[in-house]
């Protein structure tokens, strides 16, 4: 990166010119000022919850998240000391345990335990005004297991040459990449980069987002723009790299909120953003604690960050594209927004959890919610000879050994009985279609056992069967190896059994 003597519009401009013309310079651009995509809210009438609308308690219930999923919020930083904060802030063992100014995992940043300041070069992320903290508060709610990075783009000190520009976003997605965190949140943007009458596009960010393994989830900004119009463009969300997600918001009636910007192409869904209800510094608490309020697309966009880190915690094994397409593809389809934003949709996080993951009650083989004499009945049934469905194989392993035979019908007959017994029966066992080890991912190895099931070298226990059907067939077969290998090898979003 080179700094100007003579940083006029005429002085930069020259000096783009003269750069873009050298052979062994790819391509040179200005750098410019990224602000913060919120505004404040007074509206402490109760409104609908978020979490609510988005059908997010539904999905919490199918996973709490998974602790090395870590989204990283590059944003003012974070209260990493506020109570609702700290038990979900990353944190890097290597400086944590290391020694104090040493670069002790040897990433170029030294002390970066909670993540770091790249607007001040400085290990120290806290929040230097409320709307990184609120931002993370969002993220937060989406379960206890949630971790959160403080990428801090903002040092507020406006002196700094390198305070709040784009080149210290890029430092911060470098970083994320690094240090292997799958999902950032940004809620930052800057409308129409341009010196004078000439615009320009940042290639630089667009390249860092394109090339870090992360999905990239970004405010559209509260502009009423139409980000397609190239005056209006705002960046990162006008970038067009593949793995980005940038997101409109809603308002409490599901419609899209006035000043939120929007694209048929750009922007790819909306989330709630209005009126939302989060965590700010400790130090800025007033009547009603450490919390604020506030409106923008800035919330929206964490939405979106939290449902994807719960949606990959549920899942490890989704790559960046999966993980996207099966955010997009399980919107709520509003009329609202037909023609503002490429879904037409809003996020529906349990609907996209339910394409990867389900539940089963154990004992309950009819589905009716109930365990009684009807489900014995089928249990007994089945081991005379007659048949179950594959969901109604799982629940009717009752002891959790993975098989149905007559150690669960006396199972069953003691607790029709009223008698003491050990077993699962009326809890709910969760079930991650295609996971068939049950290890927590959906590799290579559960295509090797679906495989070997097939060629008769193997056997998959009954209560596992479920999760092998990859059609929902109620049936084994190659059509199940080939949708597995798909699925594995990031071909297909997901199984058809999961699309309900």
């Amino acid at each position: 990166m080179f700094h100007l003597k003579d940083k006029t519009k005429d002085g930069v401009l020259k000096a783009i010119e003269k750069l873009n013309n050298e052979p062994n310079i790819a391509y040179a651009e200005p750098d410019f000022l990224i602000e913060t995509a919120s505004e404040e809210s007074n509206n402490k009438e109760k409104t609908k919850n978020p979490m609510e609308i988005i059908s997010a308690l539904e999905a919490m219930g199918l996973c709490a998240g998974n602790q090395d999923v870590v989204v990283g919020v590059i944003d003012t930083g974070i209260d990493y000391n506020h109570p609702d904060l700290i038990n979900h802030m990353w944190v890097n063992t290597a400086e944590a345990n290391g020694l104090p100014g040493e670069d002790d995992d040897g990433n170029g940043y030294p002390d970066d335990i909670y993540g770091y300041d790249f607007g001040a070069d400085d290990p120290d992320p806290m929040d230097i005004g409320d709307h990184g903290t609120h931002c993370a508060g969002i993220i937060a709610g989406f379960g206890p297991n949630v971790k959160i990075a403080s990428l801090k783009h903002h040092s507020g000190n406006k002196s700094k040459d390198m305070d709040n520009w784009v080149s210290t976003m890029i430092k911060a997605i470098n970083y994320a990449d690094a240090m292997d965190i799958k999902i950032v949140s940004v809620s930052l943007g800057v409308h129409k980069m341009h010196i004078g009458d000439r615009f320009f596009d940042s290639q630089a960010l667009n390249d860092a987002i394109s090339n870090a393994d992360l999905l990239f989830v970004v405010a559209a900004g509260n502009a009423s723009h139409n980000i397609e119009i190239p005056e209006d463009f705002t960046y990162p969300a006008s970038c067009t790299a593949e793995n980005i997600i940038t997101v409109a918001n809603t308002d409490n009636d599901d419609k899209l909120y006035q000043s939120s910007n929007y694209g048929v192409v750009s922007v790819d869904l909306a989330a709630p953003g209005t009126d939302i209800r989060s965590t700010i510094p400790t130090h800025l608490a007033g009547q009603d604690g450490p919390y604020g309020i506030k409106t923008g697309t800035s919330m929206s966009a964490p939405h979106v960050a939290g449902a994807a880190a719960l949606l990959l915690s549920s899942n490890p094994s989704l790559t960046t594209q999966q993980l996207k397409d099966l955010i997009l593809s399980s919107v709520d389809y509003l009329p609202s927004l037909q023609g503002k934003v490429a879904t037409s949709g809003r996020l529906n996080v349990a609907k996209a959890m339910r394409k990867i993951r389900t539940s089963v009650k154990i004992g309950d083989l009819n589905g009716d919610g109930d365990i009684n004499s009807l489900d014995f009945a089928n249990l007994r049934s089945y081991l005379l000879r007659s048949n179950l469905t594959f969901e109604q194989l799982a629940a009717a392993d009752l002891n959790g050994d993975g098989y149905v035979n007559s150690l669960d019908i006396g199972i069953f007959r003691g607790y029709l009985l009223g008698k003491g017994v050990t077993s699962d029966i009326g809890n709910s066992r969760i079930y991650t279609y295609g996971d068939i080890d049950n290890n927590g991912i959906v590799d290579e190895n559960d295509y090797i056992l679906i495989c070997n099931h097939i060629n008769g070298t193997g056997q998959i226990p009954d209560a596992s069967l479920f999760a092998a059907d990859a059609d929902g067939n109620n049936i084994i077969d190659q059509t199940d190896i080939t949708l597995l290998e798909k699925y594995i090898t990031g071909r297909i979003t997901h199984l058809p059994v999961g699309n309900q």
